[in-house]
């Protein structure tokens, strides 16, 4: 038999939207805003079978939203601050209402962030199959303590949108974000004759082997990790 569930999400503090969205039914999502506009709840009915519990519809309802928290978590920089989530069982088969509320609280994190731009009703009705990787590893990479980490999310998120960048592509940027993912991504002394020639030219200096420790290869490999969040968003923006 068939239950009706509401997962409720409210957050720590309400959080600045340009364009202020009520529901996205295609997942079962409706959104409160306080006078001001701004998001301070987010509310997911779903379905489940009558035997499950209400840890299995809060693991479901976060598998069927993975893509909405992505969404926001990129559009914000910051993952949404949720304070605490709820479930009820509202509906099942035969009418009946019931009230079964259980609590759980996450600890949310104050950051100065980006105010969010909700996305497109046809991204959760046909999203792209890849485009949740895509943003998870976004995340990751902005948030990323060691820049050569960002780097490589960034070279996964263009390898997977555009595919393996070749001397013909362009923009020539995605060569040179080739060149410095496999600058620091091999132990080994490198024997590209084309990526050696590159680092030498950027560093001034020949360097036959990635050092994290040497302040002018740190140097490079920050100032090309902007350069990769610039040129993967300007991709990504097309899809959102």
């Amino acid at each position: 038999m068939p239950i009706r569930w509401k997962t409720t999400y409210t957050l720590a503090q309400a959080v600045e939207v340009n364009n202020p969205v009520g529901n996205y039914p295609d997942i079962g999502i409706s959104l409160l805003y306080d006078g001001d506009g701004k998001l301070i709840r987010v509310d997911h009915q779903l379905d489940t079978e009558n035997t499950a519990s209400e840890d299995d519809v809060f693991a479901l309802s976060q598998q069927h939203l993975k893509l909405f928290w992505e969404v926001l978590h990129y559009q914000r920089g910051f993952p949404l601050p949720i304070s605490s989530r709820s479930v009820e069982q509202i509906q099942a088969v035969s009418g009946t209402t019931f009230a079964l509320i259980s609590e759980a609280h996450v600890t949310g994190t104050a950051a100065t962030c980006k105010v969010i731009e909700m996305p497109d009703h046809d991204i959760f009705a046909s999203p792209s199959s890849r485009l949740i990787v895509c943003l998870r590893l976004a995340n990751e990479a902005r948030s990323a303590v060691i820049d050569a980490d960002a780097i490589r999310n960034y070279y996964m998120i263009w390898e997977d949108m555009k595919g393996r960048p070749t001397s013909t592509t362009v923009p020539s940027a995605a060569n040179e974000l080739k060149f410095v993912r496999d600058f620091v991504s091999h132990g080994e002394a490198l024997s590209n004759s084309n990526l050696l020639a590159f680092i030498q030219a950027k560093l001034g200096k020949p360097v036959n082997q990635y050092d994290p420790t040497d302040a002018d290869q740190q140097n490079l490999v920050r100032k090309y990790r902007e350069q990769a969040r610039q040129l993967v968003e300007s991709e990504l923006s097309k899809q959102l």
